[in-house]
């Protein structure tokens, strides 16, 4: 009778996915957004903010390995 290891290489990490934080004001672009990172098996939301105040008050909390960020969105950054 044959044996059922499980096929994993010890020592060998799982691949960990890279975190994207989503700045935009547009709530389906946001969407967009997220459908496309689940799509790529790499990446994954860690979190989506409709303003550039709620990014900084937000993502230091989180700690995304990146930001996807609306350039154009309107208003302003209060310091």
């Amino acid at each position: 009778m044959a044996s059922r290891i499980p096929d994993l290489v010890i020592g060998v990490k799982p691949k960990e996915l890279i975190k994207i934080a989503i700045v935009d004001d547009d709530e389906n672009d946001s969407l967009m957004a997220i459908q496309a990172l689940k799509k790529s098996g790499e990446f994954v939301c860690a979190g989506t903010y409709g303003s550039a105040n709620e990014a900084l008050a937000q993502i230091p909390k989180v700690n995304p390995d990146a930001v996807l960020m609306d350039i154009r969105m309107p208003g302003h950054v209060r310091h």
